[in-house]
């Protein structure tokens, strides 16, 4: 979490997303890491972005077996 307070702290905008629309909170969905999802989205992390593909960072946390996020 160190590195997100980091970047955070560094203006990092928590929404930036990847030429194929991916956020961080995708990313940090993706691999189960609730605690770093709850911490970008009170940092302004958009829950709802979206994908190119139509995903959102909820589907990318129940895709890879992620309950918990």
């Amino acid at each position: 979490m160190s590195l997100v307070t980091f970047l955070l702290k560094h203006h990092v905008k928590a929404g930036i997303q990847s030429k194929a629309g991916r956020t961080c909170l995708h990313y940090a969905a993706a691999s189960g890491h609730a605690e770093i999802c709850k911490f970008m989205l009170k940092h302004g992390a958009p829950l709802n972005a979206i994908r190119q593909d139509g995903s959102t960072a909820l589907h990318d946390a129940v895709c890879n077996g992620h309950v918990a996020v």
